[in-house]
């Protein structure tokens, strides 16, 4: 059976309001004296059979969290007003509406922190709570009352009024009041990354509070929220709260459909932790009975009564949980994340079909290119080899330079005079004589193109040598003919390796673009298998989600560019992701 912590019957007045009479108030001696509540010693689990006070030394006093969670017009609104009107003195915030209908009033996450403690219910006199005439109507009831026949709720509704009595210790609670499942007037989904979103910043949580009116049914919007706050927090079931709103146990078979209720709760989810889970009943809207009906205040007060009992009850259950960190707790993705994932995957599994498609051709014919350009580059060698003996020789003989092509020597007798003459074939560039033994006399010096002839004379110095005549050429004139055909063995060699050398340039050229195209597509399947891994995440870092959060949100319905992509990988910081390689990816 869950843990219940309301009343299990219909509680006269007399056992709801009547405390110890300890000292005699001032101004009559038949008040009560105050309800000793007033230490946090005073917090038990009404429910619990033989349940023992709590020490305040058990409680800490800090700042707890708590998210009230629940249906569209479950009482979420209502349940912080009833808190309010207990703990701050009726000051409610403008922001806390009450719905109707099926139109929620809740659009975003909106916080209400509270200053809570022990409280119970002592009664008063009418004249302490100093009532003000009111209307017309609402004196008549109260005359009838007064003048009316003495049955035992007219009588003590003519003496007492229930009244909350605080303890001294106290400690804040944040409620983050969230708006319903399907809601009216905001996404479901981007409430539940809000929640988070809020969450990650208070850093704890004490509860989760979930909150069903009566007559509400356990629906698959219901259940799933649930299960999803269930699943995201499996290590802290003892941290959820159910509250029923709108229940009133002074209602005929009330009881009865409380157990019923409960039943139902543990046969539509069936856990085995089912016992961790509290239950707290309440009739959070005391005091919107019709003031018109005979027995409304009656009423008002013991459904107040009650009312605080199971506030006490929750504010106990939320100071005896101990806080979670929320910086460790992942977030879930939602089941809108969860579309945009499906997108982000198909869409990442068609790219990386394509890329690694394209990636195969592009091996291949990049196989293809570096088998052509090694044998291109062979024959290029090839050619080289044979023209680099050629060339070197046409380097040394196909120049200017000065080469003896012809050589004529004087002698004589004693003394007296020689004439010499050369002719040659190619052109004389340079002639130049040298003298024998002793100086000789060079004259008549004739020098043409292809001849030259000079007469030398010993004078009157007897000598054998005279000297030597010397007919100097050009190179390239003296080479002519080798030359040319140096040149003609270059010509078919060198066309040919100028055709091959231009080929290797158009290969190269082809073997980087395909290298630059296997760059691209290696990144393209880098980027696509990181994108399908983490949209195949379930959770998230509570410190990612809200740049993620915005980014899903302006992801829906739109077609996601590669610059969306990266900002995406960006905010989820970098994975461990091994990409394709090529071969030839250089």
């Amino acid at each position: 059976m869950l843990r219940s912590c309301a009343a299990s019957r219909k509680i006269s007045p007399e056992e709801i309001w009547q405390q110890p009479q300890q000292d005699v108030d001032e101004d009559s001696a038949d008040e009560e004296a105050p309800h000793e509540c007033d230490n946090i010693k005073r917090w038990i689990f009404p429910d619990g059979p033989g349940a023992q006070p709590y020490s305040s030394t058990d409680l800490s006093k800090e700042e707890r969290s708590a998210i009230i969670v629940g249906p569209t017009t479950s009482g979420k609104s209502e349940l912080l007003r009833a808190l309010h009107k207990i703990y701050s003195t009726d000051r409610i915030p403008e922001s806390l509406v009450v719905g109707h209908g099926n139109t929620s009033t809740t659009a975003t996450v909106t916080e209400y922190p509270l200053s809570v403690c022990c409280v119970s219910c002592k009664t008063v006199r009418n004249r302490d709570l100093k009532w003000e005439a009111g209307p017309p109507n609402e004196s008549e009831v109260l005359k009838t009352f007064k003048g009316g026949r003495k049955d035992s709720r007219d009588y003590y509704l003519d003496k007492y009024m229930a009244k909350p009595v605080y303890g001294k210790h106290k400690f804040q609670v944040n409620f983050l009041d969230c708006p319903g499942d399907r809601d009216s007037k905001g996404r479901d989904e981007d409430h539940m990354a809000d929640i988070a979103v809020r969450l990650a910043r208070k850093g704890k949580l004490a509860a989760v509070i979930f909150v069903i009116g009566k007559g509400m049914p356990y629906d698959l919007s219901f259940q799933g929220s649930f299960l999803y706050f269930w699943d995201w927090l499996k290590n802290y079931h003892n941290h959820f709260i159910i509250v029923h709103t709108k229940w009133s146990m002074l209602e005929p078979g009330a009881e009865a459909e409380r157990a019923a209720r409960e039943r139902e709760f543990s046969e539509v989810f069936g856990f085995t932790d089912v016992d961790t889970v509290k239950q707290v009943f309440i009739d959070s809207k005391w005091e919107d009975e019709d003031p018109k009906e005979r027995d409304c205040m009656a009423f008002n007060q013991q459904k107040k009564a009650l009312a605080i009992n199971s506030m006490n009850a929750l504010i106990t259950e939320i100071a005896l949980a101990s806080n979670i960190d929320c910086a460790m707790l992942p977030f879930r993705k939602t089941r809108r994340m969860h579309e945009v994932d499906r997108q982000l995957i198909a869409g990442a599994e068609a790219a990386l079909d394509a890329a690694q498609a394209t990636l195969d051709t592009t091996d291949r014919d990049l196989a293809v290119l570096n088998k052509e350009m090694r044998e291109i580059s062979r024959r290029v060698a090839e050619g080289e080899s044979h023209t680099a003996p050629l060339m070197c020789r046409l380097e040394a003989i196909d120049v200017d330079t000065d080469v003896e092509i012809a050589r004529k020597e004087a002698w004589i007798f004693l003394w007296g005079w020689r004439c010499l003459r050369v002719e040659t074939r190619v052109p004389i560039s340079n002639v130049v004589t040298t003298d024998g033994t002793f100086r000789i006399s060079w004259t008549d010096w004739d020098h043409k193109v292809f001849s030259v002839q000079v007469t030398c004379s010993t004078g009157l110095v007897p000598t054998f040598y005279m000297g030597s005549l010397v007919v100097y050429g050009a190179s390239r004139h003296v080479h002519a003919a080798e030359i040319e055909q140096i040149k003609a063995e270059l010509e078919p060699i060198r066309a040919k390796m100028k055709e091959d050398q231009e080929d290797l340039r158009h290969k190269q050229d082809a073997e980087k673009y395909a290298k630059e195209v296997l760059e691209g597509l290696n990144k393209l399947i880098e980027e696509n298998t990181l994108v399908s891994r983490v949209a195949s995440m379930q959770e998230l870092r509570l410190d990612q989600l809200g740049a993620v959060h915005e980014w899903y949100k302006a992801a829906v319905g739109k077609q996601l560019s590669s610059s969306d992509l990266r900002e995406y990988i960006q905010l989820l910081g970098s994975l461990p992701v091994r990409p394709a390689t090529s071969s030839f990816a250089g």
